[in-house]
């Protein structure tokens, strides 16, 4: 006799005579129905990680062109934000009257064009552990009973509270992970070549780079100088992430059909981010 373990291709070969191709269609239509079902979930949880590793790495590199694409407009506002603090510290003669007149100031006193894309390596960076640490957070709160948000049980408003409430812990968790990298760009963006050093731009900068800002800030106020003004960015994320993607879940589930097409829900997102950014500018600022 032969033993259930022992009945493969090979066995039906040998016993019945059977060429390898119908051996192996014999056992493979005499697995249990409870070992195909165990086989179909590892192939469909196999096919859901490989979809969204590829939906990251391809959000990942939309997000980083983009990010270099709009570096410049960036580097221009965290300057004029701050020109008055960089004004007292000697690094500007005087407050830059608008965006041009501070972008043409940055390419004249630092170098080049390049000026203009200072910190954004660092960005770019910053992006993939946000990225995935946020949305890995927003998709366990949606799993807690008391943050999911249920149009048959709650009301409009309730819905659209717990959404802006899910994405504002989670963006807030994200931020006290990667604030030290987030830190390390602002302070990259913000150090302008003094004009007394203007013809030098190498020497006249501060932090060589991201490196070197963490190492200066490590020597002088260790792990705590990683974290100046977390207080208040954690608000600014808070309220950005929590309106941002409350605006968006629940125009989703509230507005939105499930057959909506990817131009409505691009639209749909430009008009949450432009709104989220609008509403929280000021204390970005």
């Amino acid at each position: 006799s032969v033993s259930r373990r022992s009945v493969g291709p090979t066995s039906f070969v040998r016993l019945f005579r059977l060429s390898p191709g119908v051996a192996a269609g014999v056992v493979a239509s005499s697995a249990t129905p409870h070992r195909r079902r165990r086989r179909a979930v590892r192939v469909l949880r196999a096919r859901r990680s490989l979809r969204a590793m590829e939906d990251f790495l391809l959000t990942g590199a939309a997000t980083v062109t983009a990010k270099t694409i709009v570096a410049p407009i960036e580097r221009v506002k965290l300057v004029l934000q701050s020109q008055r603090e960089l004004v007292r510290t000697g690094a500007l003669t005087q407050p830059v009257a608008g965006a041009w007149r501070c972008a043409t100031s940055l390419v004249r006193s630092e170098g080049g064009v390049s000026a203009l894309w200072r910190s954004n390596g660092v960005n770019c960076v910053r992006h993939f552990p946000t990225k995935a640490l946020h949305f890995a957070l927003h998709g366990q709160l949606k799993a807690v009973p008391a943050l999911a948000g249920d149009r048959r049980r709650d009301t409009y408003a309730t819905v659209v509270a717990k959404h802006v409430l899910r994405g504002g812990l989670a963006g807030g968790g994200t931020l006290c992970v990667v604030y030290s990298l987030d830190y390390a760009r602002t302070r990259l963006a913000c150090d302008v070549v003094s004009a007394a050093a203007a013809r030098d731009s190498r020497r006249g900068h501060q932090f060589a780079g991201a490196v070197d800002v963490y190492r200066r800030t490590w020597a002088a106020d260790g792990v705590a100088g990683f974290y100046r003004g977390f207080t208040l960015a954690l608000v600014f994320n808070f309220a950005y992430r929590g309106l941002y993607f409350g605006l968006y879940d629940s125009a989703a589930a509230l507005l939105l059909p499930n057959d909506a097409n990817a131009a409505v829900r691009f639209l749909a997102a430009y008009v949450t981010t432009v709104s989220a950014s609008v509403a929280v500018y000021p204390v970005d600022t």
